[in-house]
């Protein structure tokens, strides 16, 4: 208790406790789903409240998401949908509140910034432990999922990418062992669940992150060990394969193995990827009959918008939900602070890097649903990361 007095009774520092509190909220959202909406409902309109207060001025992403808000919450008021569009139009506003923590501490509480940014990860990493710890008696993937791995999982996916970048670039050693450990629970937490748009972004991402690291590196060794990595998995590709799924017959990672080789090789049989073509396709089809309005004005209470969304990707369910342009509106408020912050960035590999968790994002809001806790990742832990490349 008194560590959490001191951290208070700082400057900012009620942000900062806040702000865990939040992402424990968004993290661990669906043990108590009707509490922790409440919860992190008030603390984000808190945040954002101290945000307006703090400013002069109030720039037109701010205006774009206050008109957001409140016509959100008229469709909302007006929908039968009512529990179902109020907890989406939330979790949306969740997603960016970590943005706005950011812009509060953008000027005079580096100290804060920093701590806050370590806390999420040892806050993440200690919730994460613990989870794996109560559900490792299960011997099914699919037993050892619930609601709650879904949201560590896809936010320990991003995390898994900033730690090892942050580790890469960190010069000190004390540093590097605190991120790479982090790196080892993430990426061994989304394994052991087993989401499949978890686990192929997880796979493509730090692909994408070790190339960039290697590339940058003048020992050509590393390139050498690289090259000869690919060359020797491609040989032995269709042999390795084999005795992979040979050994997984029979659980639920080799369907995933499968969907996963599926996709990359453009083989799209897998039964996970009929399934989720097809809730894609359910969404794709209200778009096209609802362009401008969307759905949600078409269904009453014996039409659940449940039944006329697919709910597997964000973005296309967006748009299906609330039409076009207002759709259009909402991923503007979700992607902006991170297109933008990537535009100030002057360093060529932070580029590219930021490109990467872009990529990785889009895959995972395309693919499979909004996550509020990946707003942390995406739009705080990451702008951090930047700044620690510069300071470190």
């Amino acid at each position: 208790m008194g560590i959490v007095f001191k951290l208070i009774t700082k400057k900012n520092g009620f942000i900062v406790f806040l702000s865990l509190l939040l992402f424990f909220c968004d993290y661990v959202i669906p043990i108590n789903e009707a509490l922790f909406h409440q919860l992190q409902l008030l603390i984000g309109f808190i945040i954002i409240f101290y945000f307006l207060l703090t400013r002069s001025k109030v720039n037109i992403y701010v205006a774009i998401l206050i008109v957001w808000t409140i016509i959100a919450s008229i469709f909302t008021i007006a929908s039968s949908n009512y529990n179902f569009l109020k907890n989406y139009v939330f979790e949306v506003i969740n997603l960016v509140v970590p943005f706005f923590i950011y812009i509060i501490f953008s000027k005079n509480s580096i100290t804060n910034k920093k701590t806050l940014f370590f806390g999420l990860i040892i806050l993440s990493c200690c919730i994460t432990i613990y989870y794996i710890a109560i559900f490792a008696r299960f011997i099914t993937v699919y037993a050892r999922r619930s609601n709650l791995g879904y949201y560590i999982a896809y936010t320990n996916t991003l995390m898994s990418l900033i730690v090892l970048y942050s580790g890469e670039k960190s010069k000190k050693k004390q540093s590097k062992i605190f991120y790479y450990s982090a790196f080892i629970i993430y990426s061994f937490s989304v394994l052991y669940m087993g989401y499949f748009i978890a686990l192929f972004v997880l796979i493509i991402g730090n692909f994408l992150l070790i190339t960039l690291i290697s590339c940058k590196n003048t020992k050509y060794f590393i390139k050498l060990i690289i090259l000869l990595f690919i060359f020797i998995f491609s040989y032995f590709y269709d042999n390795l394969q084999t005795s992979i799924i040979s050994k997984l017959s029979g659980t639920a990672y080799y369907v995933k193995i499968n969907d996963i080789s599926g996709l990359l090789y453009g083989n799209s049989e897998g039964s996970t990827l009929v399934a989720r073509n097809e809730k894609y396709f359910i969404s794709i089809e209200q778009i096209k009959r609802f362009p401008i309005f969307g759905a949600i004005w078409h269904y009453n209470q014996n039409s659940p918008i449940l039944s006329v969304i697919g709910y597997h990707s964000f973005v296309l369910d967006t748009i299906a939900l609330f039409g076009i342009p207002f759709g259009l509106a909402c991923l503007y408020i979700v992607f902006w602070p991170f297109i933008n912050k990537k535009r100030q960035l002057k360093d060529k590999n932070n580029k590219q890097f930021a490109n990467i968790l872009i990529i990785a994002t889009l895959i995972i809001f395309i693919f499979d649903n909004e996550i509020p806790s990946i707003g942390f990742a995406l739009l705080y832990c990451s702008f951090v990361c930047f700044e620690n490349f510069n300071t470190d």
